[in-house]
């Protein structure tokens, strides 16, 4: 065995401030620029003579182990001895490695060192023919065992679709530059600089950086932009399309049929006072492009506008809570419990759609209770009066109505007449 010393770095204290990147292909506007910067200022990394940080040149398979090894022996979640007893680098005690450790190393190339110690640490492998190809172009899937088998000693059997699929999984949201599309994609110094600082230096409130995340879709997994959430139902983009699943990511999606362009969320927050009489915050989002409002599932509403929707009213509760929104042509109820759920009125008349109490509503010629009609032929419309919940009268009679037979599904209600108001005031 040859002893090998690894001079790799000298730990440094954990910076307050990083400094700045200071390279003519990284100006202060560059989507990799806090990323150059604190690598740079680490010792991680460092430019070319000419000014320039080559931001764009691939990385190999070797300088992005090396890139991590060094970042984990920075690693400011950790102390300085849990560090050093992990990734012992830049200490006077030489250090032994094989430098025979892959087929295709022969002791002579700057990259053997970290590449053997990695491997007789049981934090990387090669391929199965026994060769590292330290020089070959990273690509992201490598990339990702790499980074969670030195940062997190992941060694994950292969996956359903991919076999870097558990590793692409376990980055966490954010740490995923939206410039990778794909597994094969080779990675160029600035999103390797992007993916390990992600990893290992960003704090949980940069997490807004502009990412993208990987998922199971239609037999493959592939990267996909989630857009966000609206009525139990996630959005994403992929390949310029947006596609939408039930409530969570599932491996199923069914296309929504929106325009990416136009497509956008909108979001009313407020409060409602529960049964208890206590204030409790509620919030909404809706998704809409300049053709259709997008109601469960992600499937467009028949006969809804689109881009015009906007929120109108308070939230009413105490148990189920409601609000309601309207495009150029018709009017929506937003209900929820335990989740969200939008329908469009029956034939609801923008102009004329007023609010009532007790999630009763009504239009010129329509009368609601919830987003059901109520059926109205035995109803005399310019003397209905809300009384309470589920109680109504007009001129002539009381009524009483009831949702708990009916489905989200049904159109109209038929309300139950009570007593005749001339017998009810006798009595």
């Amino acid at each position: 065995m040859k002893k090998i010393y690894l001079p790799l770095l000298i730990l440094f204290l954990v910076p307050t401030a990083f400094v700045q990147a200071n390279f003519t292909d990284v100006p202060l506007e560059h989507e990799n620029y806090d990323a150059v910067s604190v690598l740079k200022d680490y010792g991680i990394v460092q430019g070319y003579e000419n000014g320039s940080f080559g931001v764009d040149e691939l990385v190999s398979r070797g300088e992005f182990l090396k890139m991590v090894l060094l970042a984990e022996a920075n690693n400011p979640n950790r102390t300085e001895s849990a560090t050093s007893a992990l990734f012992p680098f830049g200490g006077e005690d030489e250090i032994v490695v094989d430098p025979f450790c892959f087929t295709d190393f022969d002791s002579t190339q700057w990259f053997e060192p970290y590449a053997c110690w990695a491997k007789e640490q049981n934090l990387i492998e090669g391929y199965p023919t026994g060769d590292f190809m330290a020089l070959d172009s990273v690509n992201f899937a490598e990339a990702a065992k790499i980074l969670l088998g030195v940062s997190n000693g992941y060694d994950f059997e292969p996956g359903e679709y991919h076999w870097s699929e558990s590793y692409v999984l376990n980055l966490s949201d954010g740490e995923i530059p939206a410039s990778i599309k794909s597994l094969s994609q080779n990675l160029t110094r600035g999103q390797s600089v992007e993916l390990v600082f992600r990893h290992i230096f960003m704090n949980e409130d940069d997490s807004s950086k502009s990412h993208v995340q990987f998922y199971p879709f239609n037999g493959q997994f592939i990267a996909v932009n989630p857009l966000g959430e609206a009525m139990r139902t996630s959005y994403i983009e992929s390949g310029g399309n947006v596609y939408a699943s039930d409530y969570y990511f599932l491996d199923d999606y069914e296309l929504s049929e929106a325009d990416l362009k136009t497509f956008e969320f909108h979001y009313a927050s407020g409060y409602f006072e529960d049964h208890e009489g206590s204030q409790k915050d509620v919030s909404v989002n809706v998704a809409v492009d300049q053709f259709n409002v997008f109601g469960n599932y992600g499937l467009p509403i028949e006969g809804s506008a689109g881009g015009s929707f906007e929120f109108f009213g308070g939230f009413e509760g105490p148990y189920i809570v409601s609000t309601y929104g309207r495009d150029d042509e018709h009017v929506y109820m937003i209900e929820c419990y335990e989740g969200c759920s939008i329908k469009m009125l029956p034939d609801s008349d923008v102009d004329t759609f007023e609010l009532l109490d007790h999630h009763f509503s009504r239009d010129a010629d329509h009368l609601y209770y919830y987003y059901w009609e109520l059926d109205s032929a035995q109803i005399d419309l310019e003397s209905f009066e809300v009384l309470g919940v589920g109680t109504f009268r007009d001129e002539n009679s009381y009524y009483s109505v009831s949702k708990d037979e009916l489905s989200f599904n049904d159109e109209k209600i038929t309300p139950l007449k009570l007593e005749e108001v001339a017998e009810f005031e006798n009595i």
